[in-house]
């Protein structure tokens, strides 16, 4: 049996009758004024639980976040590497006019902007956005990681991935010489 996970709903081989399927997928969403509330399968990730749309049939089973289905199901196909936004932070809302194909980082400064950016161990980051501005113009100066990550009470390591963006790329890079961006971007 193949098993995919998410994969382009559009791509789907033809005998798993992509019309059928989509008729089933909108038989499992109760229909609201604002968020359409997916009633079938869920699934954990991480702390957070989405809605699982699971398609079995000839050999095949498929799975789909159930919000990534209903956008590609009335707008066509996601490009890859972009991931499903819900505007209404409902993780189970599956309203195409809820929803926005967009990038991790974009998501990340959603999550910022609506005050449910969960960074850190216990739900907050361990740094505010100054304080990584600051960590990189240090580094910026010349400040040897070692010296900064005791300065802020990280891991060398914890340092590098800030400085590579690998960490806290939610907070972007200042251009020599402009002033910060007044909307966070």
């Amino acid at each position: 049996m193949a098993i995919w996970n998410s994969p382009s709903l559009w791509a789907l081989p033809e005998e798993l009758n992509v019309p059928k399927r989509i008729d089933q997928f909108w038989s499992h969403v109760r229909l609201g004024e604002g968020c359409w509330t997916w009633t079938g399968e869920r699934r954990a990730a991480g702390d957070r639980t989405y809605g699982q749309f699971v398609i079995e049939a000839c050999g095949h089973r498929v799975r789909f976040r159930a919000h990534r289905f209903a956008l590609e199901s009335v707008a066509g196909p996601i490009p890859s590497g972009l991931i499903v936004r819900h505007a209404c932070d409902n993780r189970l809302c599956v309203n195409p006019d809820h929803l926005t194909a967009g990038t991790h980082l974009q998501n990340a400064r959603d999550a910022l902007h609506r005050g449910r950016f969960r960074a850190g161990r216990f739900g907050t980051p361990k740094l505010t956005a100054d304080q990584v501005r600051e960590l990189r113009a240090r580094l910026a100066r010349g400040e040897g990681p070692t010296d900064v990550a005791r300065r802020f009470g990280l891991s060398r390591d914890r340092v590098k991935e800030i400085q590579r963006g690998k960490a806290y790329a939610w907070v972007p890079a200042e251009v020599a010489g402009s002033p910060p961006a007044a909307d966070g971007q």
